[in-house]
């Protein structure tokens, strides 16, 4: 922004002559005047008079010429501006580009006569952007009955001059943000959808084919092991043995990597068994103590209610088995017309304060997000309780017990 150039040392000594030239040329003149013939008074006094005139019409345009050097940079530059933008000189209007003009209502007959405190709602916010610091403001601008939010820049720019530069607030913005929120939260609903389908397939793929070939090779071992050669009865025997072993352990591992892939309690049997199987199969010694209070429910949820219930309560348990350090740990889970409650508590030695969630923690709150549901976590040593509370559709075919999708 243009700044007000430092005057020369001469420049208030000629102002002071040029005021003071019409007043000496008076002051000269007339009681000269007063001791020539009449005619010849006339005439000096008329000269005089006319020498003052031009005195002073000559110290206007200076003062003129002066003022309109100093304020057409920022005027132009104003006018050039996309964003709304209003100088101030004084508290009043001096100038307003286009845009401005729009946004307050303005015209050029009435601007400079415009009331600039009376465009922003309260008397504080007015005071603060006309007078006060430099600085960003939030404020409201009011047109008749309209209120628009708006966000002003307020700049002092010396000589009593002030530039607002002043724009309307984006109230879009979160209703756009909150839009993509929901675009984000359906495309990971499907990804986890589609990653459960691909684990089915997985768990089929490696039950019904993998399965099946190394039953086999354990049946052609089986056999050879039966008549072999007398010289080489024991070599054979050993071998047979031991390919025997391997195929056993292999199918064992494939049969526990297709139940964690997808146990199949959960499609066969339901939430209430599948909950039972996971924690039997994790829970095996004596430490910790698995309490269980699984009553059989009233209707089946959702497949998708379903699925979420299970997926956190393995996620919890396998934590509570490797961090917590817990000597018991229990499991409850309720269910009523609304909605599906999952609760899981230790007595371990709780998550610490400040402590950052790893993956498996935003992983459960997740999948309870993605069916509309909450994750809750009570943590302090010697007790560590995880809240899920899963919401039911309304529609009652929904729940009837049915598999989905």
């Amino acid at each position: 922004m243009p700044t007000d150039a430092p005057e020369s040392p001469g420049g208030p000594r000629r102002q002071a002559a040029l005021m003071l030239a019409p007043v000496l040329l008076i002051a000269l003149g007339l009681p000269y005047a007063l001791h020539l013939p009449a005619r010849a008074a006339a005439a000096v006094t008329v000269g005089v008079l006319a020498a003052a005139t031009l005195a002073a019409s000559s110290m206007r345009r200076a003062f003129d010429t002066r003022g309109g050097a100093d304020a057409a940079l920022p005027v132009d530059l104003i006018a050039a501006l996309p964003q709304a933008a209003v100088l101030l000189v004084d508290g009043r209007v001096r100038v307003a580009n286009a845009p401005a003009q729009a946004l307050l209502g303005l015209h050029d007959t009435d601007m400079h006569d415009a009331d600039p405190s009376a465009w922003f709602g309260e008397r504080g916010a007015s005071r603060t952007l006309l007078h006060g610091p430099s600085g960003d403001h939030e404020a409201t601008l009011g047109r008749g009955d309209t209120r628009i939010d708006i966000q002003v820049c307020a700049r002092e720019l010396g000589g009593r001059q002030r530039l607002l530069l002043i724009r309307e607030a984006d109230n879009d913005l979160a209703a756009r943000v909150e839009a993509q929120r929901a675009e984000l939260q359906t495309l990971a609903r499907r990804l986890m959808t589609v990653q459960e389908d691909e684990r089915a397939a997985i768990s089929r793929e490696l039950h019904d084919d993998i399965g099946q070939a190394i039953t086999a090779i354990k049946l052609c071992a089986t056999s050879l092991a039966e008549g072999p050669e007398p010289m080489r009865q024991a070599v054979v025997l050993e071998m047979a043995q031991e390919i025997a072993t391997v195929a056993d352990q292999t199918v064992a591992k494939l049969r526990d990597l297709s139940l964690l892939l997808r146990p199949p309690q959960l499609d066969a049997l339901g939430l209430e068994a599948a909950l039972r199987w996971q924690a039997g199969a994790l829970f095996r010694g004596d430490l910790p103590r698995i309490e269980l209070d699984i009553p059989p429910l009233d209707c089946r949820p959702p497949r998708d209610i379903e699925l979420a219930c299970f997926r956190i309560a393995q996620e919890a348990l396998t934590n509570v088995l490797r961090h917590a350090r817990a000597g018991r740990v229990a499991l409850h889970l309720r269910c009523d017309d609304t909605d599906l409650r999952l609760r899981i508590e230790d007595d371990g030695c709780g998550i610490a304060a400040g402590h950052r969630a790893g993956l498996g923690l935003i992983t459960m709150r997740e999948r309870a997000r993605l069916v509309g549901g909450e994750l809750t976590i009570d943590s302090r040593p010697g007790r560590t309780r995880i809240d899920v509370v899963l919401p039911l559709p309304e529609d009652g075919d929904a729940r009837s017990g049915l598999l989905q999708g």
